[in-house]
């Protein structure tokens, strides 16, 4: 965990500020467009912002239902889990990413998602976003997960940091991947392409996008502190805009500030523009619809803690 405090005024004065406000970040491919909020701090006005960097999300998490963090990143069906477990400890702020599961090949472009019957496909994130719009889709397309001429086989005996090599040795065909991930491997050889681009057969079926993302808040934070939330929405969606006109920019503080991010693939999630600011009202829509869409794809499903009304702020 890596704490990231404001520098300078706000410092000299934070005892003032009652009503300061903590958000935490996990250190992956989500928290990027936040480096920009973080250089930026001072210019939030409304009160003293701490920036927490989190390599454990179980952590993360324990902080923001403790209330000793106000805001935090969540996946989707982690805060819908979350809402439910905890009887309403955190609400949907905003969505802050959608995703782009991807299916990566040596063998060029695939025509249709049925193309994929009897293939088997490298999956490295069992249970995870991209695996389960996969098997929804394929469900939608009477396509069933086994080991068969018929059906799509889900592999995920290989390691991540593996799963190119494989594709290159010619030992799979197939993989499921994030879109960072994807564009990391395209660049690494020109041997790979995008075979599908699930997002576009998840939207032709659902007509909504994939929200992989949320900002959530602690409730009772919310209960205490809203204007200064409210204001540091606003204030982050401008953040973002300054992401996308100078990406250039974004990867410099990202290496200041989260590290481990390549400029290639910051370009790639700003190109595609995987990074979003709606706000969950706006968003319920898009969230509610993936949720039940996907949850029967869960393990064990989750259908029967989907959230009500209350899970949007």
């Amino acid at each position: 965990m890596k704490k990231l405090f404001i520098p300078a005024l706000f410092l000299l004065f934070s005892q003032l500020f009652a009503q300061g406000l903590k958000i935490a970040l996990p250190a992956d491919e989500s928290s990027v467009p936040f480096a920009y909020a973080i250089e930026d701090c001072e210019a939030f006005s409304a009160a003293p912002c701490e920036y927490e960097i989190y390599d454990d999300r179980s952590v993360m998490l324990s902080s923001l239902l403790k209330g000793e963090s106000d805001l935090a990143l969540l996946n989707t069906e982690d805060a819908a889990k979350v809402y439910s477990m905890t009887h309403g400890k955190i609400k949907v702020l905003a969505l802050v990413q959608n995703a782009r599961p991807c299916i990566i090949s040596t063998a060029g472009r695939l025509s249709s998602v049925r193309d994929l019957k009897g293939k088997k496909i490298l999956c490295s994130g069992h249970d995870a976003t991209d695996e389960k719009v996969l098997r929804f889709i394929l469900d939608k397309n009477e396509i069933f997960v086994a080991s068969n001429p018929v059906s799509a086989d889900l592999d995920f005996s290989v390691p991540a940091s593996q799963v190119v090599s494989q594709l290159l040795a010619a030992e799979a065909e197939y993989a499921l991947m994030s879109e960072s991930f994807a564009a990391s491997a395209l660049r690494k050889s020109s041997s790979l392409s995008i075979a599908l681009d699930l997002k576009d057969d998840y939207s032709a079926l659902t007509e909504q996008n994939i929200p992989r993302m949320l900002l959530v808040v602690n409730t009772a934070s919310m209960n205490q502190k809203t204007d200064i939330i409210e204001k540091y929405l606003e204030f982050y969606s401008g953040e973002l805009k300054k992401a996308y006109e100078n990406p250039a920019r974004l990867s410099v503080l990202c290496k200041k500030y989260l590290s481990g991010f390549s400029p290639a693939v910051i370009s790639e999630l700003i190109l595609h523009g995987s990074f979003v600011c709606i706000r969950a009202s706006e968003a319920e829509k898009q969230i509610d619809g993936y949720l039940k869409a996907c949850s029967p794809f869960s393990f064990p499903a989750e259908s029967d803690v989907l959230p009500d009304d209350g899970f949007y702020y």
